[in-house]
Protein backbone atom coordinates (compact mmCIF):
# COMPACT_ATOMS: atom_id res chain seq x y z
CA UNK A 1 0.00 0.00 0.00
CA UNK A 2 0.89 3.84 -0.84
CA UNK A 3 0.42 5.64 1.97
CA UNK A 4 1.09 8.53 0.61
CA UNK A 5 -1.51 8.18 -1.84
CA UNK A 6 -4.15 8.17 0.78
CA UNK A 7 -6.48 10.78 2.16
CA UNK A 8 -5.10 12.59 5.72
CA UNK A 9 -7.84 10.84 7.29
CA UNK A 10 -7.25 7.14 5.86
CA UNK A 11 -3.89 7.65 6.60
CA UNK A 12 -4.93 8.45 10.38
CA UNK A 13 -7.08 5.62 10.60
CA UNK A 14 -4.14 3.10 8.83
CA UNK A 15 -1.47 4.77 11.71
CA UNK A 16 -4.15 3.80 14.56
CA UNK A 17 -4.73 0.92 13.64
CA UNK A 18 -3.65 -2.90 14.67
CA UNK A 19 -1.08 -3.16 12.40
CA UNK A 20 2.40 -2.00 12.91
CA UNK A 21 2.64 -0.03 10.37
CA UNK A 22 2.52 2.84 9.26
CA UNK A 23 4.59 3.64 11.92
CA UNK A 24 6.47 6.15 13.34
CA UNK A 25 9.21 6.53 10.75
CA UNK A 26 6.14 6.61 8.05
CA UNK A 27 4.59 9.48 10.02
CA UNK A 28 8.34 11.27 10.50
CA UNK A 29 8.24 11.34 6.75
CA UNK A 30 4.87 12.72 6.30
CA UNK A 31 5.73 15.37 9.16
CA UNK A 32 8.95 16.48 6.64
CA UNK A 33 6.21 16.94 3.60
CA UNK A 34 4.62 19.06 6.02
CA UNK A 35 7.64 20.95 7.10
CA UNK A 36 8.76 21.48 3.44
CA UNK A 37 5.42 22.62 2.40
CA UNK A 38 5.26 24.95 5.25
CA UNK A 39 8.47 26.10 3.68
CA UNK A 40 7.32 26.28 -0.05
CA UNK A 41 4.37 28.27 1.22
CA UNK A 42 6.89 30.67 2.76
CA UNK A 43 8.33 30.89 -0.46
CA UNK A 44 5.26 31.32 -2.72
CA UNK A 45 4.32 33.80 -0.44
CA UNK A 46 7.62 35.86 -0.99
CA UNK A 47 9.28 35.36 -4.47
CA UNK A 48 7.11 37.65 -6.25
CA UNK A 49 6.11 40.11 -3.37
CA UNK A 50 6.93 44.06 -3.41
CA UNK A 51 10.53 44.74 -1.14
CA UNK A 52 11.86 41.11 -1.76
CA UNK A 53 13.15 41.38 -5.29
CA UNK A 54 16.46 41.23 -4.17
CA UNK A 55 16.01 37.54 -2.76
CA UNK A 56 14.10 36.35 -5.63
CA UNK A 57 16.65 34.14 -7.11
CA UNK A 58 17.82 32.49 -3.79
CA UNK A 59 13.86 31.66 -3.13
CA UNK A 60 13.47 30.25 -6.62
CA UNK A 61 16.79 28.14 -5.80
CA UNK A 62 14.80 26.78 -2.64
CA UNK A 63 11.80 26.13 -4.16
CA UNK A 64 13.66 23.63 -6.35
CA UNK A 65 15.77 22.46 -3.07
CA UNK A 66 12.13 22.05 -1.19
CA UNK A 67 10.21 20.03 -3.97
CA UNK A 68 13.12 17.39 -3.90
CA UNK A 69 13.34 17.35 0.25
CA UNK A 70 9.27 17.00 -0.30
CA UNK A 71 9.22 14.46 -3.26
CA UNK A 72 11.98 12.15 -0.97
CA UNK A 73 9.71 12.38 1.67
CA UNK A 74 6.52 10.84 0.34
CA UNK A 75 8.98 8.02 -0.93
CA UNK A 76 10.06 8.31 2.49
CA UNK A 77 6.80 7.40 4.11
CA UNK A 78 6.18 4.07 1.98
CA UNK A 79 10.21 2.95 2.12
CA UNK A 80 10.16 2.75 5.84
CA UNK A 81 7.10 0.64 5.92
CA UNK A 82 8.67 -1.80 3.38
CA UNK A 83 11.96 -1.79 5.75
CA UNK A 84 9.90 -2.72 8.08
CA UNK A 85 7.91 -5.52 7.26
CA UNK A 86 10.92 -7.10 5.96
CA UNK A 87 12.74 -7.13 9.12
CA UNK A 88 9.54 -8.43 11.01
CA UNK A 89 9.64 -11.19 8.54
CA UNK A 90 13.47 -11.72 9.09
CA UNK A 91 13.04 -11.92 12.88
CA UNK A 92 10.28 -14.21 12.02
CA UNK A 93 12.47 -16.75 10.17
CA UNK A 94 14.68 -16.35 13.01
CA UNK A 95 17.48 -15.54 9.97
CA UNK A 96 20.22 -13.95 11.54
CA UNK A 97 22.20 -12.69 8.46
CA UNK A 98 18.62 -11.56 6.94
CA UNK A 99 18.14 -10.11 10.40
CA UNK A 100 21.73 -7.97 10.00
CA UNK A 101 20.84 -6.80 6.24
CA UNK A 102 16.88 -5.72 6.91
CA UNK A 103 18.15 -4.11 10.04
CA UNK A 104 20.41 -1.88 7.88
CA UNK A 105 17.57 -1.45 5.43
CA UNK A 106 15.42 0.21 8.62
CA UNK A 107 17.91 1.99 9.91
CA UNK A 108 19.06 3.75 6.52
CA UNK A 109 15.21 5.25 6.09
CA UNK A 110 15.30 7.48 9.05
CA UNK A 111 19.08 8.32 8.12
CA UNK A 112 18.33 10.09 5.10
CA UNK A 113 14.84 11.18 6.50
CA UNK A 114 17.83 12.50 9.12
CA UNK A 115 19.54 14.26 6.15
CA UNK A 116 16.64 15.69 3.94
CA UNK A 117 15.69 17.12 7.13
CA UNK A 118 18.92 19.02 7.78
CA UNK A 119 18.49 20.56 4.40
CA UNK A 120 14.83 21.28 5.14
CA UNK A 121 15.89 23.07 8.38
CA UNK A 122 19.10 25.04 6.74
CA UNK A 123 16.46 26.56 4.63
CA UNK A 124 13.63 27.19 6.96
CA UNK A 125 16.11 29.30 9.02
CA UNK A 126 17.28 31.15 6.09
CA UNK A 127 13.82 31.32 5.17
CA UNK A 128 12.84 32.96 8.71
CA UNK A 129 15.61 35.62 7.75
CA UNK A 130 15.05 36.34 3.96
CA UNK A 131 11.43 35.51 3.93
CA UNK A 132 8.17 37.15 3.80
CA UNK A 133 7.64 38.84 7.23
CA UNK A 134 3.63 38.19 7.40
CA UNK A 135 4.48 34.18 7.10
CA UNK A 136 7.40 34.10 9.62
CA UNK A 137 5.76 31.92 12.11
CA UNK A 138 4.91 29.12 9.41
CA UNK A 139 9.14 29.25 8.75
CA UNK A 140 9.83 28.79 12.52
CA UNK A 141 7.12 25.87 12.68
CA UNK A 142 8.81 24.42 9.63
CA UNK A 143 12.16 24.85 12.03
CA UNK A 144 9.79 23.38 15.03
CA UNK A 145 8.55 20.13 13.17
CA UNK A 146 12.38 19.83 11.48
CA UNK A 147 13.16 19.19 15.22
CA UNK A 148 10.55 17.11 16.33
CA UNK A 149 12.03 14.64 12.84
CA UNK A 150 15.55 14.65 14.61
CA UNK A 151 14.95 13.10 17.32
CA UNK A 152 12.19 10.09 16.13
CA UNK A 153 14.81 9.65 13.42
CA UNK A 154 17.73 9.05 16.13
CA UNK A 155 15.01 6.89 17.90
CA UNK A 156 14.52 4.92 15.09
CA UNK A 157 18.35 4.07 14.10
CA UNK A 158 19.31 3.19 17.47
CA UNK A 159 16.29 0.72 17.29
CA UNK A 160 18.31 -1.28 14.70
CA UNK A 161 21.85 -0.85 15.35
CA UNK A 162 22.10 -3.60 17.74
CA UNK A 163 21.27 -6.09 14.81
CA UNK A 164 23.65 -4.00 12.38
CA UNK A 165 27.00 -5.91 11.87
CA UNK A 166 28.42 -3.89 8.86
CA UNK A 167 31.30 -1.33 10.06
CA UNK A 168 30.93 0.65 7.36
CA UNK A 169 26.95 0.77 8.21
CA UNK A 170 27.40 1.26 11.63
CA UNK A 171 30.08 4.29 11.14
CA UNK A 172 28.03 6.15 8.51
CA UNK A 173 24.84 5.90 11.48
CA UNK A 174 27.30 7.02 14.19
CA UNK A 175 27.90 10.33 12.24
CA UNK A 176 24.61 11.21 13.25
CA UNK A 177 24.18 9.35 16.51
CA UNK A 178 27.52 10.78 18.23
Amino acid sequence: MSFQKLTVEEYQAQLESRKSTPSGGSALALTLETAASLALMVCNLTIDKKGYEDVKEKISEYIKIITSIKEEAKKLMDEDSIAFNALMVAFKNKDQDEIALRAIDSAMVPYRLFMETKKLQKISEALKEIGNKNVQSDAIISIDLCNAIYYGSILNIKANTPYIKDEDVLNTLNTILN
